[in-house]
């Protein structure tokens, strides 16, 4: 029921986004084209039941999609062939010749499927979609045998994770469904459904939880077995039961004055200076003890018998609430930014902690012109985080980006022809723009 829900949700809020948007301005006129031309996505770009950002969403073209073009370009809009119906993609993200030859449709691989673990089933290929069903491990799902961005089809609009189905027998690959050993959460800890990005958040335990252990490990996360279920873990997180614990503070170190809850995940630095190592990284909400010392925007801590080093406004004095929405700063901001927090909310439901205006030396966030999306699980989460990248990028002139930031990378509309640039080294992950997509709306 809460699936239908957030779909009904989005689509209302769609609607709404779509009437405040219809007058921010069209794109630009792209290739010129005839019916009968074949062309490609330059990049992830809508396709719309009409020629104008105010039209309907039919879905996605990704880079490097073919499409069939029905006739000449109209007002920057080139009239195409979608999954049997006539659409209209922006021309400047179409590219190629006069006389390509026709895509050959891609043959099922296999009429039926199984799925490794508990799946997602999605209303599009990619992670963006909405969460349609869930569908437990072990069951059959029927090919439809069209397969985009790493998605496989199952049904009419209904998608799952290629990586996560099987057509060989189940009985052929082997799982661990036997506890080995025991682990103990060294921090708070989500449990996931799935190894992979596509899983779904099942709640934290604290720290020091003993867990059941299978002994795999794969992509940085542990399996374990949790309330009769195979789940997952952060291995980063875990160390075995039986594993010596950090040595005890002693007269060499200082003296602790109080604690402090983490509002993100934190680096532990070895030391404040810019230029340092990560000895590890806290979930959002661990409790650190500080010392009373700030140097450099960074406060000292006692972390495992040793003096380590925070990024010093990332702390609270009290604890971050355990579930919900973390967001602060969205009062104040400018009508695109806040276009495209209500698109966030609905089209990447991941995301549930945005920052928008607060104090800053440059004036992009003071002015209510910038959003931080911040990644859930950000090191394993890269692809989503590209995913949210590249679709503002490519609806850029719809909700009247200036620039966009992510993995010390900026892409910006005056210097669009350049694609993602790098950027220096700003020291940290979040300085670097690791853990969230930062955008800078037009003023």
């Amino acid at each position: 029921m809460r699936f239908v829900t957030r779909s009904m949700r989005g689509a209302a809020a769609a609607g709404v986004l779509a009437i405040a948007l219809q007058t921010l301005g069209g794109m630009a006129a792209g290739p010129l084209a005839s019916a009968d031309t074949v062309l490609s996505a330059t990049t992830a770009v809508n396709v719309r039941t009409g020629p104008g950002t105010s039209y309907s969403v039919l879905g996605v073209l990704y880079q490097g999609t073919q499409v069939t073009v029905r006739g000449a370009a109209q007002n920057g809009w080139t009239p195409v062939t979608y999954q049997g119906k006539e659409a209209w993609v922006s021309s400047q993200y179409l590219a190629g010749t006069a006389t390509p030859t026709p895509p050959v449709a891609q043959a099922p691989s296999a009429p039926t499927a199984t799925t490794l673990e508990s799946l997602n089933v999605r209303s599009g290929p990619g992670l963006g979609y909405a969460v349609l069903t869930v569908l437990a491990k072990g069951s059959t799902v029927t090919l439809t045998g069209r397969t985009s961005n790493g998605f496989s089809e199952i049904g009419t609009d209904r998608w799952v994770s290629t990586s996560w189905i099987t057509t060989a027998p189940v009985a052929s690959r082997p799982l661990v469904t036997t506890p080995t050993t025991q682990v103990r959460a060294t921090a708070a800890l989500m449990i996931r459904t799935t190894s992979g990005t596509d899983f779904t958040n099942l709640g934290d335990v604290p720290v020091g939880t003993v867990l059941e252990a299978t002994g795999v490990v794969t992509g940085g996360v542990a399996q374990i077995l949790y309330q009769g279920q195979l789940r997952w873990v952060n291995a980063a997180y875990v160390t075995p039961v039986e594993a010596a614990g950090p040595a005890p503070a002693t007269g060499n170190l200082p003296a602790t004055t109080g604690t402090r809850y983490a509002l993100v995940a934190l680096d532990i630095r070895n030391t404040s200076a810019d230029t340092y190592t990560a000895i590890t990284e806290v979930p959002r909400g661990t409790a650190l003890k500080i010392t009373g010392v700030v140097e450099n925007g960074r406060a000292q801590i006692v972390y495992a018998g040793a003096v380590r080093w925070v990024t010093a406004m990332y702390l609270s004095v009290t604890a971050p609430a355990a579930t919900g929405d973390y967001s602060t700063g969205l009062t104040g901001l400018q009508p695109r930014a806040q276009a495209i927090v209500a698109d966030v909310r609905v089209r990447f439901t991941l995301i549930r902690t945005i920052y928008g205006v607060r104090p800053d030396t440059i004036p992009d966030h003071p002015s209510g012109r910038a959003v931080d999306l911040m990644l859930p699980n950000y090191a394993s989460n890269a692809a989503y985080g590209q995913q949210i990248a590249d679709y503002y990028k490519a609806n850029a002139a719809t909700f009247g980006v200036e620039y966009i930031i992510f993995r010390q990378r900026i892409w910006s509309v005056a210097r669009s022809s350049e694609g993602w640039r790098f950027m220096a080294d700003r020291g940290s992950d979040t300085a670097n723009h690791m853990d969230h997509v930062h955008i800078t709306v037009k003023a």
